[in-house]
């Protein structure tokens, strides 16, 4: 179990780095009004939830044995993060952190599925916002689930050698 966990916290940091490179490329863009700009700030917020997902996704599967499937599945993913599974995980997320995640969440839906809409400058600004907003908290959140990660393979660890 401990050797998947310390995958499952690589896999994590591995995300946590893309996620600081779209955070960073949004920020040389951020209030740009130019479409191409502004495209490409959507496409780092795009890119930005899409690794903070397969975070949770890889949790989900390592953890909890599975992710949510159906047609709601990103939104049940995401909600399940700020739950506390008792016996399984602490929460992910703090439900702060959720909110502004779901206002991503419907940004990605929009950039993936608006076929032919350009980017409104604004609607980019506003989303950029929300990622400003939580992303000292999501790091902060993280933070505490890798510790949780570290405690559980520490235990297993010391089970192992005890035994």
């Amino acid at each position: 179990m401990s050797t998947g966990l310390e995958r499952l916290r690589a896999q994590i940091l591995a995300d946590r780095q893309s996620l600081a490179v779209q955070i960073a490329e949004l920020a040389e863009v951020e209030n740009c009004v130019d479409p191409g700009q502004t495209a490409r700030a959507a496409w780092a917020l795009h890119h930005g939830y899409s690794a903070v997902e397969a975070m949770l996704e890889r949790v989900a599967r390592a953890i909890e044995g599975g992710a949510p499937t159906g047609p709601e599945w990103h939104r049940e993913l995401l909600d399940a993060a700020a739950l506390e599974l008792g016996g399984l995980r602490p929460a992910i997320l703090s439900r702060p952190t959720v909110g502004h995640l779901h206002h991503l969440r419907a940004f990605r839906h929009f950039a993936r599925h608006g076929y032919g809409s350009a980017f409104d400058p604004v609607l980019v600004q506003q989303c950029a916002a929300h990622l400003h907003d939580c992303a000292a908290e999501l790091a902060a959140d993280l933070d505490r689930f890798d510790a949780f990660l570290a405690e559980v393979i520490r235990r297993a660890s010391t089970t192992s050698n005890s035994a």
